[in-house]
């Protein structure tokens, strides 16, 4: 039987508003991309909604085998007591209340994580860490890590450190992935670990201390299963240790 496994979903109304100009009904929306991916690897996407109370996405945990965390706009700096950056992208204030609530959550409970982007933010920020809000801006000599309004498919190396789950994943030191965020991990909590970063520093992936896999990247494997299959293997190694 496939575990199942829950996805955060997103608030709609600010897209409709800013970006189109007109409102809308406002509805719950996940790329399709991370739905495919998770049933690719072997599990059964459900999603788990935001905007209604935070304790709801937590009781959704007794229902699923593992959590999966989209990436998505940047958490409201408010949470982390830090003013906005001057490149602050949309907030979803409904996302932050449940993706925090549900993420402190399963942290207690151990339940396998896997965060994707915005997910890799998400769980800094529940452990008291505030992540670097704009690399451009706090981190000058760094590469160009977000070619959003560029090439979507600009690549860039990581080096999977060694000892680390994303090295036995993949077997490799160093692989390319796709770079479409402008903000990073700053100071690394504890019981966490780096597992790869790239030459200029910048963490790329972080990884807890612990059985069963709770992880998270700061790349969009879930867009690259075309071009670079072998991204299917963080899904499948996430949804295997769900059915542990």
């Amino acid at each position: 039987m496939r575990p199942i496994i829950g996805i955060t979903t997103s608030f709609s109304q600010a897209i409709y508003v800013t970006e189109y100009k007109e409102p809308r009904q406002e509805h719950q929306y996940l790329y399709h991309s991370y739905v495919k991916a998770i049933w690719a690897a072997g599990g059964n996407p459900v999603l788990i909604p935001v905007g209604i109370e935070p304790h709801a996405g937590v009781e959704a945990l007794r229902r699923i085998d593992g959590l999966l965390l989209p990436g998505d706009v940047d958490i409201d700096p408010d949470v982390y007591k830090h003013p906005p950056c001057p490149n602050q992208t949309r907030i979803d204030q409904f996302k932050d209340e449940t993706e925090l609530a549900i993420v402190q959550e399963a942290l207690k409970r151990m339940m396998p994580i896997f965060g994707i982007c915005r997910g890799i933010q998400v769980i800094a920020v529940v452990n008291k860490k505030s992540p670097i809000q704009d690399i451009g801006t706090e981190i000058p000599w760094a590469l160009k890590h977000n070619n959003q309004d560029g090439d979507l498919n600009a690549l860039h190396e990581v080096n999977l450190r060694e000892g680390s789950v994303l090295r036995s994943i993949f077997g490799t030191e160093k692989i390319s992935v796709n770079s479409w965020h402008h903000q990073a991990v700053g100071e690394i909590p504890a019981g966490w670990k780096i597992s790869a970063e790239t030459s200029d520093g910048v963490v790329e992936a972080i990884e807890h201390s612990s059985d069963p896999l709770i992880f998270a990247v700061q790349w969009h494997p879930e867009a690259m299963l075309d071009s670079d299959p072998s991204q299917l293997k963080l899904f499948k190694a996430f949804v295997n240790s769900c059915l542990q």
